[in-house]
């Protein structure tokens, strides 16, 4: 049986799987602030931050890339959501001056070896702290050491896609989603939507939950839970050898077919998955499988970040 993973599509050079949101006005900021689990009051052009929107139960809506260019603020999220984020954020625009609109023209791709790519363009460049670079009116958003997204306007990232430089390499669907998944990297997709707190998707151990930052949605449960201490499940990285597809939401059981988590996301490259399971704690060293399939046991993978 050929299982769905979450509905995004085929990969063409330009990655469809992203939408940006661009939120501008004078009460931009603060309204942001009072929306996101870290505050943008330090946002610069040269750097950008993840983020997330939870719900009031503490349950998390949305992970966003955040962006500030020109006085705006630029939102890049999983585009499943879409419809249900925007309809949702403009209710919290009453009584603000803040304007929510959609950047439809804006697209995103991602790429291996930057740096080669940008030593390329120039030559002096040396590598330092800063996490957005301008490439021919697009900019790179560096993710990893070598792995980073590239933005812009579609006519500006398709003349880069066919410009001349050699050391650029629009990265492959498949190693894309994987790439982001060994480094803890969840973009919160419509089957997962509202279903899992902070803690469970490892937000606080990619710096996403700020305990000092004022009040926002879901603060309570969620800085209560960071008190405590008691998620009882986490984000574990795994491969295995599967025939099919994995779908999101997926169970994932011991060898007593006792559910012991869930699938949030897999790809496939050959004839191995990899997938990011939420799993009970108490798990850990265990023999587990997708449920209803015929495959070897899967292996955990280390995410570096949670090492």
């Amino acid at each position: 049986m050929v299982h769905k993973m979450c509905k995004t599509p085929h990969r063409t050079n330009i990655e469809e799987r992203f939408v940006f949101i661009e939120v501008s006005g004078r009460d931009a900021k603060d309204f942001l602030n009072n929306l996101l689990s870290t505050s943008v009051d330090n946002l610069d052009e040269k750097h950008f931050y993840l983020s997330a929107w939870h719900n009031r139960l503490g349950k998390v809506k949305s992970i966003f890339n955040i962006i500030y260019e020109n006085g705006l603020f630029l939102l890049m999220f999983d585009k499943s959501v879409e419809n249900l984020i925007i309809n949702e954020i403009q209710k919290f625009t009453i009584n603000l001056e803040v304007k929510v609109s959609v950047k439809k023209n804006y697209v995103a791709i991602s790429a291996f070896n930057y740096i080669n790519l940008i030593k390329e363009i120039n030559q002096d460049f040396i590598s330092n702290n800063k996490k957005i670079i301008e490439i021919n009116k697009c900019k790179l958003l560096i993710i990893d050491g070598d792995f980073s997204y590239i933005i812009g306007d579609i006519n500006d990232v398709k003349g880069l896609i066919k410009s001349d430089m050699k050391s650029f390499k629009v990265s492959n669907y498949n190693e894309s989603i994987k790439k982001e998944m060994s480094l803890g990297i969840l973009y919160i997709c419509n089957e997962i939507f509202e279903k899992f707190t902070p803690h469970m998707l490892n937000l606080d151990k990619l710096g996403i939950i700020n305990n000092k930052q004022g009040c926002y949605h879901g603060q309570e449960i969620i800085t209560r839970i960071n008190r405590l201490g008691n998620t009882k499940r986490k984000l574990k990285y795994y491969s295995g050898e599967y025939q099919s597809k994995i779908a999101s939401m997926s169970n994932i059981v011991n060898r007593d077919n006792k559910k012991v988590g869930s699938v949030v996301r897999a790809t496939r490259i050959d004839n191995i998955s990899y997938i990011l399971g939420i799993i009970d704690i108490n798990t850990e060293n265990k023999i587990i499988h997708i449920s209803n399939s015929n495959s070897l046991p899967l292996k955990e993978n280390i995410i570096k970040r949670f090492a």
